[in-house]
């Protein structure tokens, strides 16, 4: 499998995402930053310009770029989103009917979440104030973002997907594809201690699961020696 490169070769070239799959969990962003630092994978260098768009903005695209050497303030697409909402580490935002306009009670209830959670250090759950729900395009794209500072440089995560890719298997995660197999994204990076959770849900899981497999491995073990030893489990003897 080719890694994702970026290359701008002439007029016909459109703008290369870094990576193509599903973000599922704050090890994946570890895992392609990573490779974006060891020169494996590619930042990004510019925004979509509006011609690429139609070809660029597509689910199970994933874009990462440097805020400094991009130049890059606002990250652009030309679609209508919804107002964010706060999932972790994350920022997700639906697509919404082309004209759709904003609720302005909605920016102000963000606005008020975000500053709450920045300024107390409470849980965004906790601090977010309920606000009318904007109808979300069937079939839409969901956007998910996320920034990491690594040595004071900020590097930026945009990426696309649509519920139904995802639902249906047809995107791989950084973490289970197998061009990056055995790289531990946590020893690529520090944790940022930004990021609110330390471990997501679905790393939870697949450490219980692991847990479980290893004890159930130890027990096999332990059977087919006492059937070897006629029922008594040996012991070395001390030395």
């Amino acid at each position: 499998m080719s890694n994702p490169r970026v290359f701008i070769a002439g007029p016909q070239s459109f703008l290369q995402p870094t990576y193509h799959g599903f973000i599922r969990t704050t090890s994946d962003v570890f895992l392609l930053l990573g490779m974006c630092l060891n020169g494996r994978l590619c930042h990004v260098p510019r925004r979509p310009y509006p011609r690429e768009r139609p070809h660029t903005i597509q689910s199970g695209n994933v874009f990462i770029y440097e805020e400094d050497i991009s130049g890059i303030q606002q990250w652009t697409d030309g679609i209508n989103w919804s107002p964010s909402y706060i999932l972790g580490d994350f920022l997700i935002y639906r697509e919404t009917e082309p004209g759709l306009p904003r609720d302005a009670e909605n920016e102000k209830a963000i606005r008020t979440t975000l500053v709450a959670t920045t300024t107390t250090g409470s849980k965004p759950e906790a601090a977010a104030p309920r606000f009318r729900r904007i109808p979300a395009k069937p079939d839409g794209l969901v956007k998910k973002t996320t920034t990491v500072s690594v040595e004071g440089v900020f590097h930026h995560l945009v990426s696309y997907y649509t519920a139904e890719a995802v639902r249906s298997g047809r995107l791989q995660t950084p973490t289970g594809d197998p061009q990056f197999c055995g790289i531990d994204p946590r020893i690529i990076l520090i944790r940022d201690p930004s990021l609110q959770i330390p471990l997501e849900q679905e790393e939870f899981r697949m450490l219980r699961l692991g847990r479980r497999r290893m004890r159930h491995l130890c027990s096999v073990r332990r059977a087919g020696r006492r059937r070897q030893t006629g029922g008594k489990e040996h012991k070395p003897s001390p030395q």
